[in-house]
C-alpha cells in the first residue's frame, strides 16, 4: 500500500509483510506476514515502523544463529551412517519384498526420488508437470512416476521422516552440531536428503547422485561405522527437551468406564533397566517410527510398521488402492495412541470395545483437517467437549468402516506372527444401517436451492474478494464454476475440482468430461472413471469459452487458482 512500507490492506484489514533475506541461496528468505488487526490507517502508520525495526534485528538474531556448511556436512554425514544402519538392519531381518530384483531397484529408485522433493519442496510437496517432465528425463516410466506419488503422499498423510524438536536437538547433539532454532529449522531437509542418498545407495546407484551429496556419502561411508540403534536412540541426560502436557482428568464426554491404556515395561528387578536409557512419562506415546529393541533375526513388532508393510504388498498386488492403505495406516496409529504402546500381542477384546466406546466421541469431522492427526488421544476428546452436541459423535458408517480395518488389522498382525493376544471379532459392535442417520438426512428444500442461486457470486459481487456482498461483477473462476458443476454432473467434488483441461474433450462430436486418474489425483473406484456429458446449460453460460480463455492462457488446470 503506498504511504506505509510493508503495509497492506486486505478485506479492509491492514496488514504488515517483508521478506528477510537470512542467508547467501537464492531461495534463503523468511516471508513473515501478520495482521495489525486495525482498519484505522493511522493507527496501522504507527504499528509498521516498529515492525520494521523489529524485523531488521531479527535478520541478526537468525543469521548469528544460522547452521554452517561445515556443521551441515557433518549432520548430513551422521543422518547417512545412521540411516544406513538401520535400512541394512531391516532388510537383513525383514521378509523380501515381493518382486522381481529390477522391480524392487526401481522401488527404491522412487522412494529416493520422492524423498529429494520432500526436502526440496517441503511437505506440501506434489508431483505436478514439471516434475512428471524431470523424473521422465532421468529415465523413470509412469508406473515409476505414479510410485513416486504414492511415496510422496504416504509420507505426508503420515508424517513418515517427520523430525520432530526432540529428534532434531539430538541430531544436533550427536553429529556435534550447536543447538540453535535455526539450525533445528535445517535438520528436516538435511534428513530427507540423507535418506534419499541412503536409498539411492541402496540401489547401487543406479541414478546420479548430486555432487554435494555424492562426495559426502562417500565419506560417511568411509569414516567410523554408526553408533548402534539403542544407543542412538536414547536423548542424552543433559540435553533440554520440552515440557510435556499435563493430561486431562479425564478421557472420556460421558464417563464410560475406561480410560486410554498406559504401558510400561515390567522388569524382574532395577538392575534390567538399562541405566542410559531414561523413563518415559507414563502420558507419552513413544512415536512408532522408533526402532524398538529386539532379538536379532526377528521382524518387527511395530502394530504401524506391520500395517503399513503388508498394505504395501496388497497395494502392489492390486487388492488395496491407496486411500485404504491410507486409512488403515491411520488407524492403527490412533490404535496406538489409544493404547499407549504398539505391540500388537499385547491388544485384547476389552481395549478393541474400549476403543469403540472413545472413538465414537470424535468430532463427526473429526479427520478432515491435518491438525487432527497430530492431536493426542486425550486432545481429540477435549476437542469433542467443547463443541455442540449436534457436532459431536461419529456416524454409523463411519464407525463401521473403523471396524472392518480394525478386523483388516488383527487379520494382517495374526498372519505376520503377532496376533492380538484376545480377539473375537468386531461384528458384535457393528451398528445397524438402519435409521443411519446420514441416509436419513433430507435433501434441499426448494427454498434452500432458491437462496444458493440467488447468491452474488452468480447475480453480481462487491469485488473479488466480496464475493457473497451484492455489486455489479461476475468471476468466472472455481467459485463460479465449481457449485455449477456440481449440480449438472453430479460428480465428486474431488473429481470435478482436480481436472486437467485436456480432460475437457469431444467424443462423437458432444462435448464431454472425461473423469480418470490424473497426475494430482485418483479416482474412488475403478468403476468411477466414466465421460459426463456437458449440460447445455453449461455451454449457455460460457463454460467452454472459460476452458479455452484458460489454454489460450498457457495454464493446464481447469481452476489453476
Amino acid at each position: 500500500m503506498s504511504g506505509i512500507q510493508h503495509v497492506f490492506r486486505r478485506l479492509s484489514v491492514y496488514w504488515w509483510r517483508r521478506r528477510l533475506r537470512i542467508g547467501t541461496a537464492s531461495c534463503a528468505y523468511l516471508r513473515i506476514e501478520v495482521s495489525l488487526c486495525t482498519k484505522d490507517q493511522s493507527v496501522a502508520r504507527s504499528i509498521a515502523p516498529y515492525l520494521t525495526l523489529r524485523s531488521a534485528e531479527l535478520v541478526h538474531q537468525i543469521r548469528d544463529g544460522l547452521m554452517t556448511p561445515e556443521e551441515a556436512k557433518k549432520v548430513f554425514i551422521y543422518l547417512v551412517q545412521q540411516e544406513t544402519a538401520r535400512i541394512d538392519h531391516l532388510e537383513l531381518n525383514a521378509p523380501q519384498r515381493p518382486g522381481t530384483p529390477d522391480k524392487r531397484r526401481r522401488s527404491d529408485l522412487a522412494m529416493a526420488a520422492s524423498l529429494r522433493l520432500l526436502a526440496a519442496q517441503g511437505w506440501d510437496a506434489i508431483v505436478g508437470p514439471t516434475q512428471v517432465q524431470q523424473l521422465l528425463a532421468e529415465g523413470f516410466d509412469e508406473a515409476d512416476i505414479e510410485e513416486v506419488r504414492q511415496n510422496l503422499e504416504l509420507h505426508q498423510d503420515l508424517e513418515l521422516g517427520k523430525v520432530h524438536e526432540p529428534r532434531a536437538r539430538q541430531i544436533l547433539f550427536e553429529a556435534g552440531v550447536s543447538d540453535t532454532a535455526a539450525s533445528r529449522s535445517k535438520v528436516q531437509a538435511i534428513y530427507l536428503r540423507a535418506l534419499a542418498a541412503v536409498f539411492q545407495n541402496v540401489s547401487n546407484r543406479w541414478m546420479d547422485l548430486a555432487k554435494s551429496d555424492e562426495d559426502l556419502l562417500r565419506e560417511a561411508l568411509s569414516s567410523s561405522p554408526a553408533k548402534s540403534l539403542k544407543t542412538r536412540m536414547v536423548p542424552p541426560e543433559h540435553l533440554p527437551l520440552p515440557p510435556e502436557p499435563v493430561p486431562p482428568a479425564t478421557h472420556t464426554l460421558r464417563e464410560p468406564s475406561f480410560s486410554p491404556k498406559r504401558f510400561a515395561p515390567k522388569h524382574d528387578s532395577d538392575d534390567d533397566v538399562d541405566a542410559q536409557e531414561p523413563e518415559a512419562p507414563a502420558n507419552v506415546v513413544q512415536p512408532a517410527s522408533i526402532p524398538s529393541e529386539r532379538p536379532v533375526g526377528r521382524r518387527s513388532g511395530n502394530l504401524v510398521e506391520i500395517v503399513i508393510r503388508e498394505a504395501g504388498v496388497k497395494e502392489a498386488n492390486g487388492e488395496w488402492g491407496d486411500t485404504q492403505v491410507r486409512q488403515h495406516a491411520a488407524l492403527a496409529r490412533l490404535l496406538v495412541k489409544f493404547l499407549g504402546h504398539s505391540d500388537p500381542t499385547l491388544i485384547t477384546q476389552v481395549d478393541i470395545a474400549d476403543f469403540r466406546a472413545a472413538v465414537i466421541q470424535f468430532p463427526k469431522n473429526h479427520g478432515k483437517s491435518p491438525e487432527d492427526h497430530a492431536m493426542t488421544f486425550d486432545q481429540i476428546l477435549e476437542k469433542a467437549k467443547k463443541l455442540p452436541a449436534e457436532k459431536v459423535g461419529l456416524s454409523g458408517t463411519t464407525m463401521n468402516r473403523y471396524l472392518t480395518q480394525i478386523n483388516n488389522i488383527a487379520t494382517i498382525c495374526k498372519h505376520s506372527g503377532y496376533p492380538f493376544a484376545e480377539y473375537q471379532g468386531v461384528e458384535g459392535f457393528r451398528f445397524s444401517k438402519k435409521g443411519n442417520k446420514r441416509n436419513e438426512r433430507p435433501g434441499f428444500t426448494t427454498e434452500e436451492i432458491e437462496i444458493l442461486a440467488d447468491l452474488p457470486v452468480w447475480r453480481g459481487c462487491a469485488s473479488e474478494e466480496l464475493r457473497f456482498e451484492a455489486g455489479d461483477l461476475v468471476f468466472h473462476d472455481a467459485k463460479y464454476w465449481a457449485p455449477l458443476l456440481a449440480i449438472y454432473t453430479a460428480a465428486r467434488r474431488e473429481e470435478y475440482c482436480g481436472l486437467f483441461l485436456e480432460e475437457i474433450d469431444h467424443v462423437d462430436g458432444l462435448p464431454v468430461i472425461r473423469i480418470e486418474n490424473n497426475a494430482i489425483r485418483k479416482l474412488k473406484t475403478e468403476q468411477s472413471e466414466r465421460n459426463v456429458a456437458i449440460h447445455p446449460e453449461l455451454i449457455r453460460l460460457g463454460f467452454l469459452d472459460y476452458v479455452q480463455a484458460l489454454r489460450d492462457a498457457g495454464h493446464t488446470m481447469l481452476f489453476p487458482e
